[in-house]
């Protein structure tokens, strides 16, 4: 689709699961998820969410959006920092 449309495809799927498993699946986990102690720590009787990400997963993904943002050619990537 992205060629078809003529943008950049930014395949954030791709480069994060690479990440994940370069981490091992555990520490991929402590490190970006909703675990059950991130949830505690944060107040909350919610068991573990491993669908939505904690802080430091937030920024590990909105770090690789602007390094693929960058690296696309996009005029887009040239108003990242």
């Amino acid at each position: 689709v992205a060629v078809k449309k003529g943008v950049p495809l930014l395949d954030l799927n791709a480069v994060s699961y690479k990440h994940f498993m370069e981490m091992g699946a555990d520490a991929a986990k402590e490190a970006y998820y909703l675990t059950a102690k991130v949830l505690a720590d944060a107040g909350s009787a919610k068991a573990e969410d491993l669908t939505h990400f904690s802080h430091d997963g937030a920024v590990y993904l909105a770090q690789t959006i602007t390094e693929l943002l960058k690296a696309s050619g996009d005029p887009l990537g040239t108003l990242v920092k």
